[in-house]
């Protein structure tokens, strides 16, 4: 890991294998099949039954990352799903359900790996999805020791930052986001 650190710097790895960079060399890899489709709210976007066989791309909207009744985090535009298990053919248990209507490029997962492991530093786009999703989970989970109702000021800002429409001065979530699937999420 000390040659890597050598090579590159967080910031230059962020940039360099970011997930807009891989979503354009695999829209631009002619080998690659890819689909567009589109999802309504609380429809599937994911099933565990097929995580080891899609990898997604959201183009606009969000998804929720859920495991059993409980919301693990939410993800916005310009975001992977299916990669943070890129080395793992274990099935998941999570389901990744649309939040309101989201647009996402389909790919085979199998054939995004062969790509990635036929570049010299592909695995880096994977490994950098996973750290950033773990960090997202570790945050959530160091605001599960904060008093509620600073746990969910918290947590709403960094919703609203990430998924949030700027309107004016202000951001809004969209109406996707009601009064139960918060408090699910903030688990208040």
């Amino acid at each position: 890991m000390q040659g890597l650190i050598e090579l590159y710097k967080n910031e230059e790895a962020q940039k360099i294998f970011s997930e807009s960079n891989l979503l354009s060399l695999l829209v631009h890899e002619l080998s690659i099949s890819k689909e567009k489709k589109i999802y309504e709210n609380n429809e599937l976007v994911i099933q565990h039954t097929k995580s080891e066989e899609t990898v997604c791309y959201i183009i606009d909207g969000a998804v929720s990352v859920e495991h059993e009744d409980a919301i693990l985090y939410f993800m916005g535009k310009k975001r992977f799903l299916g990669l943070e298990s890129l080395l793992f053919q274990a099935p998941s248990h999570l389901r990744i359900k649309a939040r309101g209507t989201t647009e996402v490029w389909e790919f085979k997962k199998i054939e995004v790996m062969t790509l990635l492991m036929s570049l010299q530093e592909g695995w880096l786009y994977g490994y950098l999805i996973t750290q950033n999703i773990l960090n997202k989970i570790l945050g959530n989970l160091q605001f599960m020791h904060v008093p509620p109702l600073e746990r969910g000021q918290a947590m709403l800002r960094e919703l609203v930052m990430e998924l949030g429409q700027k309107q004016g001065d202000t951001y809004h979530l969209s109406k996707q986001f009601n009064y139960e699937l918060l408090t699910n999420y903030l688990q208040v």
